[in-house]
């Protein structure tokens, strides 16, 4: 009776065992998207491609997880940044960057059910993003450097559970001196943390030393009055705006003119309501090519 008991203990140790042994992904399993330490795959309406090491994402997915102001005009796509405007065009390995061109890996391209996909591992420089691609694990990691950044190390081999509890199931183990992003620390002695491998799991706190911030939060510029008499007055009302080509040679132009007047604060006037979306898309386009030049603008 004994022997049954014990050859019964061992066969569900080597089935727990089993069960909490971390494992790669299939290869038919899809990525998994982090943007900011936060798993948003379920978010994801469309399957993420991955093609001669660039990464795609539909337009749909890029404009509601990355770009909400992201839209497409005529055969151009157009992407917007912190201070960075650029224009895709399908079939093309060029990318136009605040006026200049830039050859990139991959292209946009249509795919099937007229779903466009864009290729968002070239898109650093738009958004002011660091993008990785671990293969091994199918994990993408987005990191804006405008948010906080803080790692630390193991201080021994640690097993990353996929909860903050001793018998969670283990999504990888780290060896010591592995540094490991820190998110964030649990009231119960463990931290949540992201792996150099792309995956989110908890470690225990204590198992972790030397934290270092590598970025601080970016500040958001506060509104400030303005002195009326230093600010540049443009009244835009009847300049063509429908077209983007229309509307990137007016924002010249209104560069152009407060450089020339030495102003760096502009105030744009616009009163047509019917042309209420094309006035949308100048606001987004101006904002960052005019921030990127040093220049406040004041919409009205």
């Amino acid at each position: 009776m004994k022997k049954h008991i014990i050859f019964l203990v061992i066969i569900a140790i080597i089935v727990v065992s089993a069960l909490l042994v971390p494992k790669k992904k299939e290869n038919n399993q899809n990525e998994t998207l982090i943007i900011n330490n936060e798993d948003i795959t379920s978010k994801l309406s469309d399957k993420i491609i991955v093609q001669d090491d660039v990464i795609y994402m539909s337009l749909d997915d890029t404009k509601n997880c990355l770009d909400s102001d992201l839209y497409q005009e005529d055969e151009n796509i157009i992407l917007s940044g912190n201070k960075k405007i650029a224009v895709l065009q399908l079939n093309n390995n060029t990318i136009e960057i605040n006026g200049s061109k830039v050859e990139i890996n991959g292209q946009a391209f249509e795919a099937a059910e007229n779903k466009i996909y864009i290729p968002i591992s070239e898109l650093e420089n738009v958004y002011d993003i660091e993008f990785s691609y671990m293969p091994d694990y199918k994990n993408i990691v987005i990191d804006y450097y405008e948010n906080k950044l803080e790692k630390a190390n193991a201080v021994k081999n640690i097993s990353v559970k996929k909860e903050a509890k001793t018998f969670s199931k283990k999504i990888e183990k780290i060896k010591k001196g592995d540094w490991v992003v820190y998110i964030t620390n649990k009231e119960n002695g463990w931290s949540y943390i992201r792996t150099q491998n792309g995956n989110l799991g908890y470690v225990k706190t204590k198992k972790l030393d030397n934290f270092v911030t590598e970025r601080e939060d970016f500040e958001t510029e506060k509104t400030e009055k303005f002195d009326e008499s230093k600010v540049f007055k443009k009244d835009i009302t009847n300049k063509n705006i429908e077209k983007y080509s229309d509307r990137e040679k007016l924002i010249e132009e209104i560069i152009s003119e407060a450089i020339e007047k030495e102003k760096n604060i502009v105030k744009i006037t616009y009163k047509k309501e019917k042309n209420e979306e094309s006035f949308r898309k100048f606001k987004i386009e101006a904002v960052a090519i005019l921030k990127e030049c040093g220049i406040t603008i004041l919409l009205e």
